[in-house]
């Protein structure tokens, strides 16, 4: 079964940040997660500041991923926000963490 994390229907902003991180528990749960499995997540820091509740959402989320023993890179991104230019000076970051070679 798929589970869009980002399909809230019809409810109260507040709720949406509650629904989403309940969606992406319910997600990782549900997932088969192989041994060796890598996760790169990022957020900027300047949409970071404009979403209450986010970050306490990425830490949980993030937190969800290592107990279920997920290799996890996750960063806040300086200056970074909202945009495809913010997105591609990301590109080295995650280039890196997903190639890097497990001895």
């Amino acid at each position: 079964r798929k589970i869009d994390p980002f399909h809230y229907g019809r409810i109260e902003k507040d709720e949406v940040n509650q629904q989403a991180v309940q969606n992406y528990f319910q997600l990782i749960d549900e997932a088969d997660i192989r041994p060796g499995t890598l996760v790169y997540m990022d957020y900027g820091a300047k949409e970071m500041r404009s979403r209450r509740h986010m970050r306490r959402a990425f830490a949980t989320v993030g937190g969800r991923l290592i107990e279920r023993r997920v290799l996890l890179t996750s960063r806040i991104v300086p200056h970074g926000e909202h945009s495809e230019a913010s997105w591609s000076r990301q590109i080295p970051f995650f280039i890196n963490t997903l190639l890097y070679e497990q001895s």
